[in-house]
Parts: C-alpha cells; structure tokens; sequence
C-alpha cells in the first residue's frame, strides 16, 4: 500500500521525562532531597513520531507504516504539558496531551481515506528509591487513559464508498521505574521503561526511553532522546495495535 499524503500533530504521555529532581553536579543547586519542602515542575514537549501497526474499525483494519521522513513535510509541531507536584521522595504527575493524524492509503483498485484524533492522559505516583548526588532511581505507577475517535473512508474496491467511525475510551494501570545518571559539566542520562495494560482494557502496553539532557541553570534543563510507546487494545470490532516512536525534544522548569 502506498501512502500519498499526511498530516501529523504528535503529542505523547509525558510519564517518560517526570520525577527527577533538577540539580547540576554541586549538591549546593539541589533543588529537591529527602527533607525538602513542596515542589512544583512544569514542562513543554515535542515529538517526532513514526507509527507502524493495524487500526481497525467493525472489523476492518488498516495497516499504518509511516516513517519520520514521510512526515516532515507535513508535520505540525504538536506540544504537550504537564504539572507535577512533591515533596521529598514522593511526587504526583499529571499531563494531558492530543494528537491528530490523517493518512491516505492507495491501492491498483481502492484508496482508505484514515482519520485519528486522540487524547492520552497519565496520572502517576512517583518514589525516588535512590537519590544520591550523581544518580536517581525512580519507581512509578498509576493509570494511563486514552480516547480515541477514528474515522477510515473506503473508496473502490468490495468497500464502495463506506466510511467507519468509532469513538474508543479505556484507562490502563501502568507500573515502571526511571533512571538518572550525571555525567558531568551539567550533561546527565536518562532512561525509562514501564508496562501496563496486562489485560484490564489493553492487553499490554509499554514504553522504552533514552536521551541526554543539558542543566542551563538550576531550575531549568532541557533534554534530547528517542521515544517509543506501544499499545495493543481490542473491543469488538474495534482494533488498535500501534506503536510509535522517534526523536523528541523537552523544557522543564522546575520551582
């Protein structure tokens, strides 16, 4: 199948850059310990997607393979936000983020006209089991919440000029750990990786992170990695079994 045109606002949960305390390699720029008082970060993220997997609608599934290079052209940058609160090992997350998608898909006898708009929310306990000068490790669980309106036109072919629509909503429970590693001159590794699902709503869901990030002052950072996240969920007719992932950027600001 050949895709002929895109459009692509790409947003994703944020769980993958939370929970870390912003300092630089001197504990004198420490902004959170374990006596520490009530914190407050906010961030801006966005991320350059490629999507493989089946959208399916009553039954009839399309496949979705579009790579970063197909989508540059038309790619719009898509932002997310969240806003976390804590107080020394423990903090709460919550981020909201939408994205749209459009894709035509051609075949010698048909086109599939495919249209997806979704909302994905995570609201997440985070604790902070290692906390040392150079080196974090965080653990993290909670609920992962998707919405999901897709619409796929069928143009020739044994599906003459049908369109299919469903709205999908489902919340999964998602369990994970994080992993901070200073490496000096204000650089620091970041890594990430939790599952959920395990058959509540979808029947696994998963997410893999890694990137580097720059400390520009004590309260700020900004960070560069790749991101990937999967989820495999089925209802009826309904199938949805992507997986995206691609090169994201991130600001956060913590006070």
């Amino acid at each position: 199948m050949k895709k002929t045109s895109l459009a692509l606002i790409s947003l994703a949960p944020l769980t993958a850059l939370a929970g870390e305390a912003i300092q630089t390699n001197s504990s004198t720029y420490s902004i959170q310990s374990e006596h520490s008082e009530w914190y407050y970060r906010v961030a801006l993220y966005g991320w350059g997607q490629s999507l493989d997997g089946d959208i399916g609608v009553m039954g009839q599934t399309a496949a979705v393979d579009v790579d970063f290079s197909d989508l540059v052209e038309d790619l719009e940058i898509g932002l997310m936000g969240a806003v976390e609160i804590g107080k020394g090992r423990w903090s709460v997350l919550l981020d909201l983020n939408y994205a749209d998608l459009s894709d035509e898909i051609s075949t010698p006898n048909s086109k599939i006209d495919f249209e997806q708009e979704q909302l994905v929310g995570n609201l997440v306990l985070n604790y902070q089991a290692i906390n040392s000068d150079v080196s974090k490790l965080t653990l993290f669980g909670g609920i992962r919440g998707n919405w999901l309106d897709v619409n796929m036109s069928y143009t020739g072919g044994p599906l003459k000029d049908r369109t299919l629509d469903e709205d999908k909503s489902w919340a999964d429970p998602i369990i994970g750990l994080r992993y901070r590693q200073d490496l000096g001159s204000s650089i620091y590794l970041r890594a990430l990786g939790d599952v959920g699902g395990f058959g509540v709503s979808s029947d696994f869901t998963w997410q893999a992170m890694a990137g580097l990030g720059w400390q520009f002052n004590p309260c700020g950072g900004l960070f560069l990695g790749y991101r990937a996240i999967g989820t495999d969920y089925e209802d009826g007719g309904f199938t949805y079994d992507l997986s995206a992932h691609g090169p994201m950027i991130g600001l956060e600001y913590k006070f």
